[in-house]
Formats: C-alpha cells, sequence, structure tokens
C-alpha cells in the first residue's frame, strides 16, 4: 500500500459522501468525486485542491488533464446556461474554465435513474466505455471523440424499458414474474486488451459477462468450476489487471461459510481458510483468464 485516502469531514480537501474516484494520468493525482466538488490528491495521499461542480455528477473519466466525460441522471432542461434537451446522457466538461458540451444524447428521460450506477464507466488506453443501469446498450468514446455502440444482449430477456417509463422501477423489479421473465443490466465495466467485462441481475442474482476481444467468445454466468483447490466457486469480477487477472473481493465470513459446504476439510481451500479468524477483513481472490 502506498497511501490512504480518508479525509472525512466538512472542511477543505474532506467529503462526507464519495460518488466516484478517477485516477487522471495527465495529471498523476487521485481524483475523488464528491456530490459537490471534484477533489485532487497527490499519489500520497496529500489534498492539493478542491474544483466546485456546476451540478451533481454521477461519475467521470478524465480524457486530459483538465477535460472530463461526465455520466448524470441530473442533467436536465434549465440546470445549464444551454438549452440542453432531457435526453443528454454523457457530457465533457472542462474542470478548468467550466465549459460544458453535449455528447451523447441518449438518456432515457422516462426512466428514473438509478443510485447504483458507480460502475458504468471505465477508461482504456484513451477510450471511455459508458452505460447506466437498465440501458442495454455500451458506448465507446474515442480519444479522438468518435462514438460507438456495443448492445448487450441478454439472451434475447433484456427488460423492456416500456416496463419501467415514468414509474419507480422496484415497483416492476420486485414482481417475481419479472424476477423469472428478464435480465436487468447492471453495469461492472472492465476492460483490457484482450477481455470485456460487464455484468447483470437475473432472479435477484448478480452475474458477469466477460467476452474474449481475441476471439469475440462470450461467457456469462454467476459460478465458476473450481477444480483447482476446491474454493471459491461465485465468481463477482471487481478489478481487471493487464495481464488479463480478476480479482473478486470477500469478507472473513462468507468464505468461512464457503468452507463449511465442503465434506472434504484436508482441501488447500480448508487449510487457506483456518489460517484466517473473524479480524481478517476482506479476502482478495485472484482467478486468471485464459484464451477461450
Amino acid at each position: 500500500m502506498v497511501a490512504t485516502i480518508h479525509n472525512y469531514g466538512e472542511g477543505p480537501g474532506e467529503y462526507q459522501w464519495i460518488e466516484a474516484v478517477n485516477f487522471n494520468p495527465d495529471r498523476q493525482t487521485i481524483e475523488v468525486l464528491t456530490n459537490k466538488d471534484l477533489i485532487r490528491f497527490t499519489l500520497e495521499g496529500k489534498s492539493i485542491e478542491t474544483v466546485k461542480l456546476p451540478f451533481i455528477f454521477g461519475n467521470l473519466q478524465s480524457i486530459s488533464a483538465d477535460d472530463y466525460l461526465v455520466y448524470s441522471p441530473d442533467i436536465k432542461k434549465g440546470m445549464l446556461e444551454d438549452d440542453f434537451s432531457n435526453d443528454l446522457f454523457l457530457i465533457k466538461w472542462n474542470s478548468l474554465t467550466g465549459n460544458i458540451e453535449p455528447v451523447i444524447y441518449d438518456f432515457k428521460e422516462d426512466v428514473i435513474g438509478s443510485t447504483v450506477d458507480r460502475n458504468n464507466m471505465y477508461r482504456f488506453e484513451g477510450d471511455v466505455y459508458a452505460t447506466y443501469v437498465y440501458l442495454d446498450t455500451v458506448f465507446k468514446v474515442s480519444a479522438k471523440g468518435n462514438i460507438t455502440k456495443m448492445y448487450i444482449n441478454l439472451s434475447d430477456q433484456n427488460l423492456p424499458l416500456e416496463l419501467i417509463y415514468g414509474i419507480q422501477p422496484s415497483e416492476i423489479l420486485n414482481r417475481e414474474e419479472i424476477k423469472q421473465k428478464y435480465a436487468i443490466h447492471f453495469p461492472g465495466l472492465m476492460v483490457n486488451e484482450n477481455f470485456f467485462i460487464d455484468r447483470f441481475a437475473k432472479r435477484n442474482r448478480m452475474n458477469f459477462i466477460i467476452q474474449n476481444k481475441r476471439t469475440s467468445t462470450i461467457i456469462s454466468g454467476g459460478k465458476v468450476v473450481n477444480d483447482i483447490d476446491g474454493g471459491i466457486d461465485f465468481l463477482m469480477p471487481r478489478f481487471l489487471d493487464e495481464d488479463d487477472n480478476l480479482y473478486t473481493f470477500h469478507e472473513y465470513e462468507e468464505i468461512w461459510a464457503m468452507a463449511q459446504n465442503f465434506e472434504d476439510n484436508t482441501s488447500e481451500f480448508h487449510t487457506f481458510v483456518n489460517s484466517l479468524s473473524p479480524e481478517t477483513g476482506f479476502v482478495v481472490v485472484k482467478y486468471h483468464l485464459k484464451n477461450f
């Protein structure tokens, strides 16, 4: 660990709520997005600058030292000086000048936004991928500003957006027949040279989508067959590195409960679990993705 950032409070360089965290490679800074500010920190964790936001941002990715692509479900006509339409989904914001430009008009104005859009943007080699909960499309904005679309087909079970127009989505999504019939896109975007990863929910359970960009082969689901150490079979990717390694995070209680469900208490997995204690905190599990 290089440094920690734990500036909870209401003073300069402090926050009470985190919307997102961005690494700005052009500035070499860690940037914490709150509901009112963008706070910049050095890589050592020292607060160096706070930039006021024009309105609440849901997420953002830097595309230069001062320019950002921004997602916000709160962009509405009249909130900005320019008369932007209600269907504006993505904007470009300059943190130095405050200038705002529209980028993508595809927001479904009749769909009430979600508070779980925390993993709906991802930057890889200058390209920014962006989507939002319920949408069946992922947009890619290239470093040159070109925009392409990727359609997420959940085995032809995508939730029709018309079902949640103008109402709280929970009114529909909590119905048993909806849970059984439809799959719901809950973004978990991760991209590297070889793989594209996203996620969706079906029958109250999160599932992954992994596309091998070299072969276009896609695998999806919620569980994997662990034939190595008899251990964890639930896969929910949280981080993807450049060497095709996936990482998941688990609480001690979750790991311990899994171990109790296996008959073989001499496995490598059991030996590892027995070395832990309730004070362990989170356990990080590493998987390597092969070429499939």
